[in-house]
């Protein structure tokens, strides 16, 4: 059988066009691997230090949980927001606060999640443990970027925490 060349040419393009596109995802995995894995590292490094802002995000949670205003406010919204920062795929994402941004949130059954958007709308949800059961600590320094964590423990310290759940009340 002949094939017209006009079409072999048109399978080369896209065969081509594929193989590039393969590469381009490849090298993002790789580049993405290599910063989980700085991640990682700086988690070693820094493993007291964030053991101890976890153990404080842990122990004022499972407070307003436990409290009877917390379980009001959960009861009348079911899911309060704790925290945003500008965070996109686990990472920093500088600038980016009008349209992606991660969140830390609770819902009225105690569960606790890390959350990212996109222009508002939820894109990907991380459990982080129940509030019902004993919540670890050591789930926050594994699953959140310790940058993250720091962030979010400043703002129960400092009391921004409140604004965002003001925020959250509809």
């Amino acid at each position: 059988m002949i094939i017209p060349w006009s079409i072999l040419e048109k399978v080369e393009k896209i065969l081509q066009r594929d193989a590039a596109e393969d590469e381009r995802e490849r090298k993002a995995k790789l580049t993405e691997k290599r910063r989980w894995e700085e991640v990682d590292q700086l988690r070693k490094r820094k493993n007291k230090e964030l053991l101890v802002y976890a153990q404080k995000a842990v122990t004022w949670l499972k407070d307003f949980y436990d409290s009877r205003e917390g379980k009001k406010i959960l009861k009348l919204n079911y899911e309060v927001n704790f925290f945003n920062a500008s965070f996109w795929g686990g990472f920093p994402a500088p600038g980016s606060e009008m349209t992606t941004f991660a969140t830390i949130y609770m819902s009225e059954s105690g569960r606790v999640y890390y959350g990212e958007r996109y222009k508002g709308f939820p894109k990907k949800s991380l459990l982080l443990g129940s509030l019902k059961t004993k919540m670890n600590p050591n789930a926050l320094v594994k699953r959140l970027h310790p940058e993250y964590l720091k962030l979010f423990v400043q703002s129960l310290e400092n009391g921004k925490v409140w604004q965002y759940l003001e925020w959250s009340l509809r």
